[in-house]
C-alpha cells in the first residue's frame, strides 16, 4: 500500500529492476509502482493521456533541460554542459529522501521549499501568512489531486517572491488544509512549502541533480501576471460520449479540422465534459451549476469541439466576462450564463 494525503493508503503494485528508456537513453534499476485508484486519475484532470510520473530516479541519470515556452524536454547523458546555460541564473538544490529543495525569499523572509514541477500552483506554504491574508483576503478552494484524492485549502496573494534572481509580484499562494496532507508533512518545521509549475513555466529550466544544481532564464511568460480561476468550476473529461452523427454535422466538423477525409457512420465518439467539483459561492455555483453536471455547449459552441485546456482557459478571463453554458442533469437539458470575478481583492 502507498500512503498518500489524509493518510489513505492507496493499493499498489511495485516492480523493482526496471529499466527506463527514452530516445536512447538508459536509466536502469527503478521501482515502478501501479496504483488502482481510479479517483487520482490525472488524464480526466488534464484532458490528455497520462500513464504515469517520472522522478528523481529518471533525473539523477541526465541533465535535463525543460522548455515551457516550447512545450519541449531535452534530455542529456551526464556530465553535458552548454554554453547558454552558463548565461542562466544558478540556483542551488538540496536533496532528502530523494526530493529536491531550494532555498528563496518570499515575503521578505528566507525558507526553504520543496520543488515540485508536477505541481500546477505557484507557491504552497504550510503556515498562512496573515498579512497576505489581510492585504488580499482569501477564499475556499479545490486545490489538487494526490495519489489518494483531493486536497483542499485557502488561496491568496503574496506581495513578493524572490526566485532564480526575479522579484514577482502579487504572486498566487494556497495554504493547504493541515488534515489533507500526509503525515510525514503535518507539523512540518524546516519546509515552508512548494513551488511549483505556475512559476517554473516563466522559465527555460536545467536540471542537473548530479551537480545539485538548477539553471533557469526568464522566457516571454516571465511577466505574466498570476490569475485564478474565476468561474469557481473545476471540470473533468469522462472518458467518451457517442454523439449521434445528425446531418453528418460532426463529420463536417472533423474535415474541417484535417482529421478525417472519409468515413461512412452513424455515430462518432467525442469527450465528455463533466463539472467535477463547484466552489461555494463563485459565480458558477450562484448561477445554479452543481457538481456532476454535464457540458454540452461553451458560449454557443459544442463542448466537443474544445480540449479540456481551452474551455479551462475561459475561466481564467478579464472580470466581468459572460460565459454560456448549456448543461445536461440527470437527463433535463437547461441554459446557465455567469460573469466571471475575481474571488480576491486588489492589490493594497
Amino acid at each position: 500500500a502507498v500512503k498518500g494525503a489524509n493518510d489513505i493508503k492507496v493499493t499498489a503494485m511495485k516492480s523493482e529492476n526496471n529499466l527506463v528508456e527514452i530516445a536512447g537513453l538508459k536509466s536502469s534499476d527503478h521501482n515502478i509502482y501501479v496504483t488502482f485508484n481510479q479517483s487520482s486519475n490525472l488524464s480526466s484532470y488534464l484532458g490528455i493521456e497520462i500513464h504515469g510520473i517520472l522522478g528523481y530516479h529518471f533525473f539523477k541519470d541526465f541533465i535535463v533541460e525543460v522548455s515551457y515556452r516550447n512545450e519541449l524536454i531535452r534530455v542529456y547523458k551526464k556530465g553535458h554542459y552548454k554554453k547558454k546555460w552558463g548565461r542562466y541564473e544558478v540556483v542551488d538544490l538540496e536533496f532528502e529522501k530523494g526530493k529536491p529543495y531550494i532555498w528563496t525569499n518570499v515575503g521578505g523572509r528566507h525558507q526553504k521549499f520543496l520543488l515540485d514541477t508536477g505541481m500546477s500552483d505557484g507557491i504552497w506554504k504550510f503556515k498562512e501568512d496573515s498579512l497576505s491574508i489581510a492585504n488580499y483576503g482569501y477564499y475556499e478552494d479545490y486545490l489538487g489531486m494526490s495519489v489518494s484524492g483531493e486536497i483542499f485549502g485557502r488561496r491568496s496573494k503574496i506581495k513578493e517572491l524572490d526566485f532564480a534572481g526575479e522579484t514577482f509580484h502579487d504572486v498566487k499562494i494556497s495554504y493547504p488544509y493541515e488534515a489533507t496532507l500526509p503525515a510525514e508533512l503535518k507539523g512540518v518545521t524546516d519546509r515552508a512549502g512548494s513551488l511549483g509549475g505556475e512559476l517554473l513555466k516563466r522559465f527555460t529550466v536545467v536540471f542537473d541533480y548530479r551537480n545539485s544544481k538548477m539553471y533557469l532564464k526568464g522566457n516571454n511568460k516571465l511577466d505574466d501576471p498570476f490569475f485564478y480561476n474565476k468561474s469557481g468550476i473545476v471540470l473533468r473529461q469522462d472518458g467518451e460520449a457517442v454523439l449521434k452523427n445528425k446531418n453528418n454535422e460532426l463529420l463536417k466538423h472533423l474535415e474541417d479540422k484535417d482529421f478525417i477525409s472519409f468515413v461512412d457512420i452513424s455515430y462518432l465518439l467525442s469527450p465528455e465534459f463533466i463539472i467535477d467539483n463547484v466552489r461555494e459561492d463563485s459565480p458558477a455555483s450562484l448561477a445554479g451549476i452543481m457538481k456532476d453536471d454535464i457540458l454540452l455547449e461553451v458560449n454557443g459552441d459544442k463542448s466537443f469541439e474544445y480540449t479540456l485546456e481551452k474551455i479551462n482557459a475561459l475561466f481564467y478571463g478579464e472580470d466581468d466576462t459572460l460565459v454560456h453554458f448549456k448543461l445536461e442533469r440527470n437527463g433535463k437539458v437547461f441554459n446557465v450564463k455567469f460573469f466571471l470575478k475575481s474571488p480576491l481583492k486588489k492589490a493594497p
